[in-house]
């Protein structure tokens, strides 16, 4: 079992999770008394369906330097193939890497 579907369950306690206590649990931050049921149409099922399709690709391009230790300038840094453990792990966490074409270093 998920642990969305204990805490349901736990908070039923019938056995059967309903939507608002789904909602409750996934979402908190969302007020329930704002949110009406939607009626059961094939128009509505459509607009959902065709909604479910739509994806956003919301993409930032960002490029970070590395300055170890004792680095003052920016050729210096510039320079650096790689950066600390806590570095690297910080790359891998934020975002995909991809190597820019036809630049294979920094160039003064």
């Amino acid at each position: 079992k998920q642990w969305y579907q204990r805490r349901v369950r736990a908070s039923r306690g019938n056995g059967k999770a309903q939507v608002r206590d789904i909602l409750e649990c996934l979402a908190p931050e969302i007020k329930q008394e704002n949110l009406k049921l939607a009626e059961n149409k094939v128009a509505v099922v459509d607009e959902l369906l065709k909604f479910d399709e739509i994806t956003l690709n919301i993409t930032y391009k960002v490029g970070l330097v590395y300055c170890k230790a004792g680095q003052r300038t920016e050729e210096e840094m510039y320079n650096n193939d790689v950066g600390s453990p806590a570095f690297e792990e910080f790359m891998d966490t934020i975002g995909e890497r991809v190597t820019l074409k036809g630049f294979d270093s920094f160039r003064a």
